[in-house]
C-alpha cells in the first residue's frame, strides 16, 4: 500500500507541476492535496512545493527501468496519461485551472492475472500561499 501511495503522489506531483511547462506550470508554494479511493477515508497533504519538485518525481518514477509505456498527452488544460511500469499500470486524467489548481482522476492496476487489483482514485489540488517562513520547498 505504501507504494501504491507513493506512486499516486509522484504523479499528483508531477501533474501539478507541468506535462509542458510553456502551457502549464504549477505555482511554487504550499499545496493542499486531497486523494481519495486509495484508502478508506480521503487523504489530505498539505506540502510546500517547488515548481520543479513534481518534475523531478515524475521523471523518477517513469525512469524506472522496466516501464514499457510512458504516455502523456496535453490538450488546452487537460493532461491525460498512460504508464505501464512492471505489474502496474495507470490511466487517468488531469485538469488545470490556471496554475493554482488541478483536479485529477486516475485507475490503477496492480499485479497480474487472479492477484491484479484495480484502485480508482480521484485528486484535487490547490496552491494555498507561499511556503511557511524556514520550510523547505520539496
Amino acid at each position: 500500500m505504501r507504494y501504491l501511495m507513493s506512486s499516486l503522489v509522484a504523479v499528483s506531483l508531477f501533474f501539478s507541476l507541468s506535462a509542458q511547462a510553456d502551457e502549464l506550470l504549477r505555482k511554487g508554494g504550499e499545496w493542499q492535496i486531497t486523494t481519495t479511493g486509495v484508502l478508506a477515508q480521503p487523504q489530505t497533504m498539505t506540502m510546500c512545493l517547488a515548481p520543479s519538485t513534481a518534475e523531478l518525481a515524475m521523471a523518477k518514477l517513469a525512469a524506472r527501468p522496466n516501464c514499457t509505456k510512458k504516455d502523456i498527452k496535453v490538450s488546452g488544460s487537460l493532461v491525460t496519461l498512460d504508464i505501464a511500469c512492471g505489474a502496474w499500470a495507470m490511466q487517468g486524467t488531469v485538469t488545470f485551472s490556471g496554475d493554482s489548481a488541478y483536479t485529477g482522476d486516475f485507475t490503477m492496476h496492480m499485479g497480474a492475472s487472479d492477484n491484479a487489483k484495480v484502485i480508482h482514485s480521484t485528486s484535487e489540488a490547490k496552491w494555498i500561499g507561499d511556503c511557511k517562513p524556514g520550510e523547505t520547498p520539496r
